[in-house]
C-alpha cells in the first residue's frame, strides 16, 4: 500500500507476499530435501526464512527446512559485527569468510531476504566458483532494482515499510 513515497507493508499484505513467494518457489520445482535456506539480513528477513522453512515442509519429508544467517549491514554502514570473531569486521571481509564457512559445492541454497539490499550482488559474485547450485528469493523487490533475483513475492516502488519497523531509523 502507497503512503507518500512509502510502501507500507501491513501483516495482512506481508502474510498474502509471502504465500506469493512459497507459490513462485513450488511452481520452479527446483527445491530439494536438504537445500539450506539462508536467512539473510536477520533483522527484515527472519519471520519470511522461517514461514517458508515450515510452509514447504512437506517437500523435506515434513522436516523445517535448515536455516542459517547471514548477517548484512545497514545500507549506511560498511562494517558488521562478526559473532564468530566477537569483533566489527569490514562487510567484504566478514561475506568472504561466511561464504568460506558456510557453502559447500554439494549443497543447494535458497537465498532469502524481505528486501533486496545491496550486498546481494556482491554474495552472487562470492558464490560463483564455489556453489552453481543456489538462488534467491525476496520477499519484496524494488520495481527499478538491478539485482534481480529468482523468486519474488511483489515488486514495489518507493521507500519500503513494514508495519513493525521504526520509520525513524537513520540507518535506512
Amino acid at each position: 500500500m502507497r503512503q507518500g513515497n512509502n510502501y507500507m507493508v501491513t501483516y495482512d499484505a506481508e502474510m498474502r507476499d509471502s504465500k506469493a513467494l512459497g507459490d513462485s518457489i513450488i511452481q520452479s520445482e527446483w527445491l530439494e530435501p536438504d537445500t539450506m535456506f539462508v536467512n539473510c539480513f536477520p533483522q527484515y528477513s527472519s519471520r519470511i526464512t522461517h514461514l517458508l522453512s515450515h510452509t514447504l515442509s512437506y517437500l523435506n519429508l515434513d522436516e523445517p527446512f535448515e536455516v542459517v544467517d547471514l548477517r548484512m549491514p545497514w545500507p549506511t554502514m560498511g562494517q558488521i559485527w562478526d559473532p564468530d570473531d566477537l569483533m566489527y569486521k569490514v562487510y567484504s571481509k566478514y561475506l568472504s569468510n561466511w561464504v568460506w564457512k558456510n557453502v559447500q559445492s554439494y549443497n543447494k541454497y535458497l537465498f532469502i531476504g524481505a528486501d533486496a539490499f545491496s550486498e546481494f550482488t556482491s554474495l552472487k559474485k562470492m558464490l560463483n566458483g564455489k556453489s552453481e547450485d543456489y538462488r534467491f528469493a525476496l520477499l519484496y523487490k524494488p520495481k527499478y532494482g538491478s539485482f534481480l533475483p529468482d523468486y519474488v513475492g511483489r515488486e514495489y516502488e518507493g521507500k519500503l515499510l513494514f508495519q513493525w519497523e521504526n520509520s525513524n531509523n537513520p540507518n535506512k
